[in-house]
C-alpha cells in the first residue's frame, strides 16, 4: 500500500472480505494517489468500493486499486468488499 497521507485505521475481515483504511491527508502530497493491494484471491470479481470523496480506478491487472481523493479533505475513509461495504464500516 502507498498512502497519501498517515493511516490511522487499517482491518480487514477474512470472513466477509471488507478492507477498511482511513487515513489523515497529508496536504504536502498534492497529485499521488492512495494505492491499495487488492488481491484476485479474495477478489475474484471487480469489489465494491465506497469512498468519502474523490475518484478511483480498478486495475485486475495489477491487483491495485487507486484512489485520488480531494486534497481539502482532512479525514479521508475508504472501504473495498465482495458484496457492498456496511454502513457501519465507514462510521467507524
Amino acid at each position: 500500500m502507498r498512502c497519501a497521507g498517515t493511516p490511522v485505521l487499517m482491518l480487514f475481515d477474512i470472513i466477509t472480505r471488507v478492507f477498511y483504511l482511513r487515513f489523515v491527508h497529508d496536504p504536502e502530497i498534492t497529485e499521488a494517489p492512495t494505492i491499495v493491494f487488492v488481491p484476485l484471491y479474495q477478489y475474484p470479481r471487480e469489489p465494491r468500493v465506497q469512498i468519502s470523496d474523490g475518484n478511483y480506478s480498478y486495475s485486475p491487472e495489477t491487483q491495485t486499486l487507486e484512489f485520488y481523493h480531494n486534497a481539502s479533505a482532512g479525514k479521508v475513509d475508504m472501504c473495498c468488499s465482495v458484496l457492498q461495504c456496511v454502513a457501519v464500516c465507514c462510521s467507524v
